[in-house]
């Protein structure tokens, strides 16, 4: 008997199922599996690379979890020791606490009023919770920096670059909960349950509404509100807003480790898949980027979400490994879309 080996990948890439997070208990409890389990944690674990592009240093930049896996303070000989403790790893990610990324709390004050503020962080294929100090709780979703803080107004003001879902706690009306975007759509709420997506390598920015009302604007100019089951998309080149009556929970989906596409292109598909699997996925073909696509992923692998690709559409890939380079970092696995030859 051999584990799956694809189990404990989908669970460093947190989207794992509960049948998962149980079958990996099993293994560590079966003597026979014990061994096999450890060296497939080993593989996943070493080749576990933060974005080697980010401003933050290693050290700052999750560090493999090490705070996590040794926050009992436990040294030896001057030095944490790490990093092999198998059954804390695993209880990581039974927890789902691969968060990919770090959190940084400062606090200053000026005129009396505690100034603070907090970044998260979190890479391609993975999204976090998080809690921020006023009680808003939420999702941060792939390859996404949030930055919060509350200014000397009293406007609580997150700085999103990214994907994110937001539960706003509930303050009076003195104390309004900002969002601001790379796409200068902002939105503005004091106590509701929204989504919002906005890139800065993109020329959109999307806000869905799952509850309470939201008030948008653009350069501190309102532009509109949103009710419960409503999208706003803004067209940053064509300074356009379009409105339209969505089911919320496909735009929300992607918090329980679903991906869900409807109508996208297939060049925007390559987008998305590219953050979902932590792989630079790339489409060398005009003749097929405005192709359509419709397509629910859950726990396929990244070869069985390609498969599906290939079925829609003529397509064959190309896969780049990942190379070690100078930093001694690894890069991403690159996969290159191309269209299918014909055959003679």
């Amino acid at each position: 008997m051999t584990i799956e080996r694809n189990r404990i990948e989908r669970l460093f890439a947190q989207k794992g199922s509960l049948a998962d997070y149980k079958k990996l208990d099993e293994y560590f409890a079966d003597e026979h599996l014990n061994k096999q389990v450890k060296e497939a944690i080993r593989e996943q674990w070493e080749n576990f690379d933060p974005d080697s592009d980010s401003d933050l240093a290693p050290v700052d930049n999750f560090h493999k979890q090490y705070f996590l896996l040794e926050q009992n303070g436990e040294t030896t000989g001057g030095k944490h020791r790490l990093l092999f403790q198998f059954r804390q790893i695993a209880a990581i990610l039974v927890a789902g606490l691969i968060i990919a990324g770090a959190i940084y709390f400062t606090r200053s004050k000026t005129a009396g009023i505690p100034a603070q503020e907090i970044q998260f962080y979190s890479h391609d294929g993975f999204r976090s919770q998080f809690t921020l100090p006023d009680g808003t709780t939420g999702w941060l979703g792939y390859n996404s920096v949030l930055k919060y803080h509350v200014d000397n107004d009293a406007v609580r003001t997150v700085e999103l670059d990214g994907l994110a879902y937001f539960d706003v706690h509930h303050l009076d009306e003195k104390y309004p909960f900002q969002v601001t975007t790379p796409s200068k759509l902002n939105i503005e709420v004091l106590g509701t349950k929204f989504n919002v997506v906005s890139y800065s390598d993109e020329n959109t920015c999307e806000v869905v509404l799952e509850q309470g009302s939201v008030s948008l604007n653009v350069h501190e100019k309102e532009v509109g509100q949103l009710k419960p089951n409503e999208r706003m998309v803004f067209n940053i080149k064509e300074n356009k807003l379009s409105k339209s009556i969505v089911n919320v929970h496909d735009f929300l989906a992607w918090k329980d480790g679903k991906l869900i596409l409807h109508d996208l292109s297939l060049e925007e598909t390559c987008v998305k898949l590219s953050r979902f699997y932590n792989t630079d996925i790339v489409l060398e073909s005009e003749e097929l980027k405005d192709k359509k696509v419709r397509l629910v992923l859950e726990d396929e692998s990244l070869e069985e979400a390609l498969a599906l690709i290939a079925l829609l559409f003529p397509v064959e890939y190309e896969v780049v490994e990942r190379n070690m380079i100078d930093n001694n970092s690894f890069t991403k696995k690159k996969i290159i879309l191309k269209l299918k030859k014909k055959m003679d």
